[in-house]
């Protein structure tokens, strides 16, 4: 169970070993902490009790604090976890090494296929609604998607400009089929980053910033070093390695669901927040095909991170997980 809060007034308490929602001096909603496996309050007139941060940090409970835009701002992790220094020692040894950008190219690859796979997997709506000349551009620039793809992989790269040059041309590819097949409103012009205005645009880096706390959570898990990333540059305060892994999910976890809500709000309400972190959160319970077996986007997550550290340790290739449309 994944709870999200976001409306102001509420207080996050603990009754024996249940989490109590009060708003009012009254008990609105209560969940059992055995089934809560990630907590996400926005800062902004919610508060909550030392008792519940105790409790959720001895049973292993992700607990974020974010801003408005849905960025964390402040991760409670308890300390009786797996991680050794042996596990980041190898993250650490394997970044300054030449396969480090095989990995690069793995997950950037990766990426592009799964906006691939977005596209697809709406092409399947539009034909539904006969509209041929939107689905003939979509098939049309899937094929140019997977020709990228197919080349980043095929030749050989030594430096991660020449890798992320790939990813800038398939980006221009993605975001503008999805504007002209009309699967985003007409106020979507181009993909823009924290600040923007356009509706479109700001559900999707919320929507980011969800799967970021999902993504932050795995690797956790897995004892790595989250700020220590093999494609995206180490800065302060940047935690490259979450954003690593994040490439990979992107498209079919947050653009799927913000195409889907596309047309439906005119501007980020609470309604509309709620709506989108609704749909991420029941992504992450579904299940996808892994292995000949059906597991939950979760647990497919969490064993991307754990695959992860076995690259890392030099113990396998990474292979990272494409979804089907």
């Amino acid at each position: 169970m994944y709870l999200t809060f976001t409306e102001p007034g509420l207080f996050l308490g603990l009754t024996g070993s249940r989490l109590m929602v009060h708003k009012d001096k009254s008990v609105i909603k209560e969940f059992p902490l055995s089934k809560i496996k990630l907590i996400t309050v926005e800062s902004k007139g919610i508060s909550f009790s030392g008792d519940l941060l105790m409790s959720c940090s001895e049973r292993g409970i992700q607990f974020f604090v974010t801003n408005f835009k849905g960025d964390a701002v402040t991760s409670l992790y308890g300390l009786h976890h797996h991680a050794t220094s042996k596990v980041r020692a190898n993250q650490f040894e394997f970044i300054k090494g030449d396969s480090a950008i095989v990995l690069c190219k793995d997950i950037v690859s990766a990426k592009i296929r799964n906006q691939r796979s977005v596209l697809l997997y709406f092409s399947k709506y539009l034909n539904k609604k006969d509209e041929t000349a939107n689905c003939d551009l979509i098939k049309d620039k899937c094929d140019s998607l997977l020709s990228i793809s197919k080349k980043l992989l095929s030749e050989d790269i030594l430096d991660k400009s020449t890798i992320l040059g790939y990813e800038g041309s398939a980006a221009r590819i993605y975001w503008q089929t999805l504007k002209k097949s009309g699967l985003l409103t007409p106020t979507f012009s181009e993909r823009e980053g924290r600040g923007s205005r356009e509706i479109n645009n700001i559900m999707l880096n919320y929507g980011y910033a969800i799967l970021s706390s999902h993504i932050w959570r795995a690797l956790q898990n897995a004892g790595l070093e989250l700020y220590a990333g093999v494609l995206h540059d180490e800065r302060s305060g940047k935690p490259s390695l979450v954003l690593d892994l994040m490439e990979i999910f992107r498209a079919w976890v947050v653009d799927r669901a913000v195409v889907k809500l596309s047309g439906q709000y005119n501007d980020f309400s609470y309604a509309c927040k709620r709506s989108l972190i609704n749909d991420i959160n029941q992504m992450m319970d579904r299940k996808y095909a892994l292995n000949g077996k059906k597991v939950r986007l979760e647990a497919i997550i969490q064993r991307q991170a754990y695959r992860l550290a076995g690259v890392f340790a030099g113990d396998s290739k990474y292979k990272p997980y494409l979804f089907k449309w």
